[in-house]
């Protein structure tokens, strides 16, 4: 049996609004999260591009944090906004949010919230050379990237002197007590 004229207008309406389902659920389970995935990739790309860097870049980035280490300037001090512009210009090609320098210790993060990556420039615990740390701060993860033998440190240790568990604890809490005042 044949479906007659008035039987498939009647099912017409209901292979429209089953059309529509369909594309909202495209559009919300494929295009979505691949737009979000886009978005997430183009501003975390700076980071993903530094952790692709050879020796060689990363021993310039090492000597932009020892510059900012003999800077005359009273420490701790915290570089943000306007004062970034001065920043070596390794550092001016990242992302850079803000940079923390303090006796014997560099911290650059990259990003904000989320996307946030750390950069720490800081003396091994026996203090026979120094090493540029990536971190990312919510996955709690770290890793020496290059590292550098030094005869003496730069500055006299200080109380800032910690593991990176105990610093990557300071700065979320640094970093959660801005946000409350944004």
């Amino acid at each position: 049996m044949g479906v007659s004229g008035t039987d498939h207008v009647k099912a017409t309406p209901f292979i429209t609004t089953a059309k529509a389902v369909i594309l909202v659920c495209f559009a919300v389970f494929v295009v979505l999260p691949l737009l979000v995935a886009c978005v997430w990739a183009v501003q975390d790309w700076r980071y993903t591009r530094f952790c692709w860097r050879g020796q060689q870049y990363y021993a310039r980035v090492a000597e932009a944090c020892d510059q900012l280490l003999a800077a005359p300037e009273s420490m701790p001090r915290k570089l943000k906004g306007e004062e970034l512009k001065a920043l070596p210009p390794v550092f001016r090609e990242l992302n850079t949010s803000y940079v923390m320098v303090d006796t014997n210790l560099v911290v650059v993060t990259m990003g904000s919230g989320l996307l946030s990556h750390l950069i720490i420039w800081k003396p091994a615990a026996d203090g026979s050379s120094w090493n540029l740390i990536k971190s990312t701060p919510e996955a709690g993860k770290s890793r020496v990237i290059y590292s550098k033998t030094k005869r003496t440190s730069a500055n006299p240790p200080s109380s800032v002197d910690t593991p990176i568990a105990s610093l990557l604890a300071f700065l979320r809490q640094g970093r959660s007590a801005t946000d409350r005042h944004r």
